[in-house]
C-alpha cells in the first residue's frame, strides 16, 4: 500500500481534502436545513472520485437518488433537475 494520498481525479485535489471540505458545506446554513441536497451532492463527489462520473445522467440519478423505476418519464418528473437546480444555488 502506498503512503501517497488519492488525488481526486478530475480536480488534483487529495480526496481526504475534498472530503472534508464537503462534511464543512454540509454544516454551512445553506445546506444544514436540506438533507436532499446533502444527498445528491454526497452521491455526485463519491461517484466522481470512483471514477463514475459517466455515470451520472439523469436516469440514472433519479432511481439511485430518489427510488425512481427505470423507465420513469423524465420530462414528466423533474425532481433531479429541480435538485441539481437547488444545490447550485446553495453551493453559490
Amino acid at each position: 500500500m502506498s503512503n501517497k494520498a488519492k488525488v481526486a481525479p478530475e480536480s488534483g485535489v487529495p480526496q481526504l481534502a475534498l472530503l472534508a471540505h464537503l462534511r464543512q458545506l454540509f454544516e454551512s446554513p445553506a445546506f444544514k436545513g436540506s438533507r436532499r441536497s446533502q444527498q445528491f451532492l454526497q452521491h455526485i463527489v463519491d461517484q466522481t472520485l470512483a471514477g463514475q462520473s459517466e455515470q451520472l445522467k439523469e436516469r440514472n440519478l433519479g432511481v439511485a437518488l430518489f427510488g425512481r423505476d427505470p423507465a420513469y418519464d423524465t420530462g414528466e418528473d423533474a425532481v433531479v433537475r429541480v435538485t441539481a437546480s437547488d444545490v447550485r444555488k446553495r453551493l453559490q
